[in-house]
């Protein structure tokens, strides 16, 4: 494919004129000799990759754009993940709180046992 598109492009670079010549007449500099089906087919391939050039440039920008999107997404995320851990780090929970009251509680209770059966 590429090698075609080279070829075309240096055809067009090299020949300085274009002399139309008749089947079985020689041809007038070194080179190649097409048929005109085969300039059409030539013609349209060079139209069908520009076109394809065109459609993954635009494919490329879209990518882009998909990929900023992401990363501002993934940099929006981290950010709230990182808030909730330092709120979750300082909220305390109702159960958390009865926890530690009932857990003093129950200590004191057993160091006024512990007292009360000492100086007895």
């Amino acid at each position: 494919m590429k090698l075609l598109l080279i070829f075309l492009l240096s055809f067009n670079i090299c020949a300085q004129e274009l002399i139309p010549i008749k089947k079985g007449q020689p041809a007038p500099v070194d080179g190649y000799v097409i048929s005109y089906k085969t300039e059409k087919q030539m013609r349209q391939l060079v139209s069908n990759l520009e076109h394809e050039n065109m459609l993954l440039k635009r494919l490329g920008e879209v990518q882009e754009q998909q990929i900023k999107q992401y990363t501002e997404q993934i940099t929006i995320y981290r950010r709230q993940a990182k808030e909730l851990r330092s709120e979750l780090r300082k909220k305390t929970t109702f159960w958390e709180k009865t926890g530690h009251f009932v857990l003093g509680a129950a200590v004191t209770s057993i160091i006024g046992y512990g007292t009360v059966k000492a100086l007895k």
